[in-house]
């Protein structure tokens, strides 16, 4: 991702609105680019004073620390999901094909 798209997609970080393809672009831009990070600490920070109704001052800047690790987390766990899930398909598989040489040439 480019600091372009990085920037067009702000908007839908902060509403999470994000498939997991694009977070994790998102988030691996963001921890590169310092002059993105910062457009998203202002943009974050706007957003949530413009919507805060109730008048309390919230310390946004956590806010935002929290929502990043959030969003860090589901990558994390997707990421994770995806290896364990590859790493039971390779074991069925290998699992098959001894079977298979088995069955086909020592039972015979």
């Amino acid at each position: 991702m480019n600091c372009v798209k990085f920037n067009q997609s702000i908007k839908k970080f902060i509403n999470n609105d994000m498939d997991t393809d694009e977070l994790k672009d998102f988030l691996i831009h963001l921890n590169r680019c310092d002059d993105c990070r910062e457009e998203l600490e202002i943009l974050f920070l706007v957003e949530k004073i413009v919507n805060d109704n109730d008048g309390n001052n919230y310390n946004y800047d956590s806010m935002l620390k929290n929502f990043i690790a959030e969003n860090e987390e589901i990558i994390y766990r997707e990421m994770r999901f995806k290896y364990i899930s590859t790493l039971f398909t390779f074991i069925s598989l290998f699992t098959t094909i001894v079977t298979f040489v088995y069955f086909v040439f020592i039972m015979t």
